[in-house]
């Protein structure tokens, strides 16, 4: 918009949606403080989830995201993503030979399905260690016939849970500069500019 002769304004409205990653399969687990539990996207892939959380002890500390309302990607989209933008263009002479511009603007930006892949993916009952020890007393108790039996199994990183905010903020840049053009002959222009950003969540 031309307000005046000598001042332009840009003003603009930018709309971002940026969606969480869901797992294909629902093999992800988030442990949830508000719930004091670790929730589970799908148990699709686990029929023995049942079975499985009894052998070490962790019947009702777990659950499955459809039971507590939650998203298959264990987190809420933001659906509040503005990100506003102004720019001022002034000639303080009157002439085109000097130019003040300025802006401003907020820039979303994405670093969430790297937490989620890397931190809620590889634990359990996804992931799970198995410790088989034969003992001093029972030297027959591993063979190669079985080499695994279940009733030397010991799970060794069950207790290992990671979490991610179900509300996560959205990170987002802010932007800033200020800029002075001045022409000092037909084809030379000097240019002097500060530019600035903050980074926020």
């Amino acid at each position: 918009y031309k307000i005046a002769s000598r001042l332009t304004i840009n003003l603009g409205l930018r709309y971002e949606l940026i969606k969480p990653p869901v797992e294909k399969y629902g093999r992800i687990a988030s442990f949830e403080p508000s719930l004091t539990q670790v929730i589970i996207a799908s148990d699709n892939t686990i029929p023995d989830l049942a079975a499985k959380l009894a052998a070490v002890n962790f019947q009702g500390k777990v659950d499955v995201a459809r039971n507590r309302g939650l998203p298959s990607s264990l987190v809420y989209t933001n659906y509040r993503n503005l990100a506003p933008r102004v720019g001022l263009a002034w000639r303080p002479f009157g002439g085109a030979r000097t130019v003040i511009r300025t802006g401003y603007g907020l820039f979303y930006g994405s670093t969430l399905p790297h937490p989620v892949r890397n931190g809620l993916a590889h634990v359990y009952p996804f992931t799970e260690a198995q410790t088989f020890s034969r003992g001093t007393a029972m030297p027959g108790a591993l063979s190669l016939s079985p080499p695994f039996p279940d009733s030397r199994a010991a799970f060794t990183n069950i207790l290992n849970a990671n979490g991610f905010e179900t509300h996560p903020p959205s990170s987002y840049m802010q932007g800033y500069n200020l800029t002075v053009d001045h022409e000092i002959g037909a084809s030379t222009v000097i240019e002097a500019a500060y530019v600035g950003s903050r980074g926020v969540h």
